[in-house]
């Protein structure tokens, strides 16, 4: 007797979480550049430029959560049946 398989359709994953994604990775990377130039003026510095740093680090935390939320949810998409 023959075995015969049955292939599982694949999950799609959205393109919209996909692209979300992708312009979220842009955004942090240019976060991550704002801050790294603004530590590196700041040395000894301004204390409106470290204000501006808090705040420039309190927008990447969130725009990581919002990322990490959409990993999430892809890789259950991607999981489930």
């Amino acid at each position: 007797m023959k075995e015969v398989q049955v292939l599982q359709p694949v999950p799609v994953v959205p393109k919209e979480l996909t692209d979300r994604l992708a312009a979220l990775e842009e955004r942090m990377s240019k976060f991550e550049a704002s801050l790294e130039r603004l530590v590196k003026a700041i040395e000894g510095q301004d204390r409106a430029l470290i204000d501006e740093v808090s705040r420039l680090r309190e927008e990447l935390n969130r725009v990581r959560r919002e990322y990490e939320k959409i990993q999430q949810l892809q890789q259950a998409m991607t999981l489930s049946p």
